[in-house]
């Protein structure tokens, strides 16, 4: 974790690569959501009841009314469409909670704790504003410590209203109060995992499939790009790959640049082999979107 309380502007910087495709989102049944005339993105939700393939359960299905999305079947391929307003929902989100009661409480508890080896402001708010826009079901975050990147995960998760939704906690250090910095109100779902994340997956006590990983545990080259590579198969299509400090080494950009398949003519982007939608750093943090290539 980054020892220091991140807030200044001058050290945020918005890097991406826009490489088109789809927000792959849970199929199940069809459902077509229109063109919209809003001047920002509006996230609402559809939900859904899962048939034969997953038991019976309502999935919070969010779509942006500024763009066409179509959902098929799940034995259908999702057809793609644009990334672009996924930009301004994660700007828009991170904007609000920087500006919130929830932000000010989250920083006196922090401080009060100590703040030394915990996510600061900016990331946390980069952090609820990628989990608010995928709305996930299933999390997973290694070196969740005394809880201040949970807490956020967890607070994005309560305003989607995903009473159902996971997230699987793991911190290695027996030192620390995991945790600890988690409002109370929050913590229904939270699920805290104390050990070695290799013996939780050699023991098989993860999800097998999840919709969005975080790292932010041993930051060195080995380890985070170790992470990344158990991690992004059990990601669903569509499904979030976040990384805390993707400065330290450069595991992350490796990582990204594996996921590239070019056209040998023209040496770009081959969309069809390539194996992520879309990928972005946002401060000190790095994130992508994976693409399950069918």
């Amino acid at each position: 974790m980054h020892a220091s309380n991140v807030q200044r502007k001058a050290s945020c910087f918005w890097r991406f690569q826009q490489s088109g495709g789809s927000r792959a989102i849970r199929s199940a049944g069809c459902l077509t959501a229109e063109r919209g005339k809003g001047a920002l993105p509006v996230m609402s939700r559809t939900k859904l009841t899962v048939g034969s393939t997953q038991s019976a359960a309502n999935v919070a299905i969010p779509y942006d009314a500024r763009i066409s999305v179509v959902w098929k079947r799940p034995s259908q391929m999702i057809q793609p469409s644009s990334f672009y307003s996924m930009w301004d929902a994660v700007a828009r989100f991170a904007q609000e909670i920087r500006a919130s009661d929830f932000m000010a409480e989250m920083i006196r508890r922090r401080d009060a704790y100590g703040s030394e080896g915990v996510m600061g402001a900016l990331d946390c708010a980069t952090l609820y504003g990628l989990t608010r826009w995928l709305q996930p079901a299933v999390v997973v975050e290694s070196g969740g410590f005394i809880g201040m990147s949970s807490a956020f995960i967890l607070k994005a998760l309560a305003d989607e209203q995903l009473a159902a939704a996971k997230l699987y906690s793991v911190e290695l250090s027996e030192d620390c109060q995991q945790g600890a910095l988690i409002p109370e109100e929050l913590r229904a779902s939270f699920v805290p995992m104390r050990g070695r994340i290799e013996d939780f997956l050699k023991r098989d006590q993860l999800p097998q499939s999840i919709d969005m990983f975080v790292h932010d545990s041993s930051h060195s080259y080995r380890h985070m790009l170790w992470e990344f590579r158990q991690f992004w198969p059990r990601l669903r299509d569509g499904g979030l790959l976040m990384s805390h400090d993707v400065q330290m080494n450069s595991a992350f950009p490796e990582f990204i640049a594996s996921t590239y398949a070019h056209d040998k003519k023209t040496g770009r982007r081959d969309a069809q082999r390539t194996s992520h939608y879309e990928w972005g750093r946002w401060g000190y943090i790095g994130f992508a979107v994976k693409k399950a290539n069918h």
